[in-house]
């Protein structure tokens, strides 16, 4: 059995988790919290799915902004600007992300199409059964 690479479990509970605790949500209304919390638990969920350090930069790069292009439909910009800015700060506090420069370079490039994103302003189509 191989050994994990302990960047693949480290990204939620030292990245996403320690930027969850830093921030304080109690001003946002139940609507907005729960958006938030469907972001967290959103990329929690897609850990299982990694077995190698490419599961979670495919993660980064083509999960990440779909789960924030939602969450922002909900969440003010602002918020979720400071919030995933805490996301890969901590994850760049790490020595595995550090040593890794494909890892870091898809953080950091992620962050800066996350930044640039701005809320939508379409409704979704509805769905049609």
């Amino acid at each position: 059995m191989s050994k994990m690479n302990p960047v693949l479990y480290r990204f939620v509970r030292y990245c996403l988790n320690r930027s969850y605790a830093s921030m304080d949500f109690s001003k946002l209304d139940t609507d907005k919290r729960y958006a938030i919390d469907v972001f967290v638990d959103s990329i929690k969920n897609s850990e299982d799915s990694w077995r190698k350090v490419d599961d979670l930069i495919a993660f980064i790069r083509n999960d990440l902004p779909a789960l924030y292009r939602t969450a922002l439909t909900a969440v003010p910009k602002d918020i979720m600007t400071k919030f995933v800015n805490t996301i890969f700060n901590n994850c760049f506090e790490l020595d595995e992300v550090n040593s890794n420069k494909e890892l870091s370079n898809a953080m950091k490039e992620t962050l800066n199409l996350l930044l640039k994103m701005e809320p939508s302003t379409t409704e979704p189509e509805p769905s049609t059964y």
